[in-house]
């Protein structure tokens, strides 16, 4: 899945996800919630990415 489709489904501006995915601001637990019910990938991975594992890695298997 591209991130502007995540965007788009999540309700958020894609910049905030490039942002994020560039380790430049992070994911709060809220959004952290609707990407994990969206994509399935956990929400810990999503707010920890160093801790849990990359979920923008997950994302290209997301259709």
């Amino acid at each position: 899945m591209k991130i502007t489709t995540l965007s788009k489904k999540a309700g958020v501006h894609p910049t905030t996800l490039y942002k994020a995915k560039a380790g430049l601001t992070f994911i709060s637990p809220k959004l952290a919630e609707k990407l994990e019910s969206i994509t399935g990938i956990e929400r810990c991975k999503w707010i920890w990415p160093k801790e849990y594992g990359d979920p923008w890695k997950g994302l290209k298997r997301v259709k």
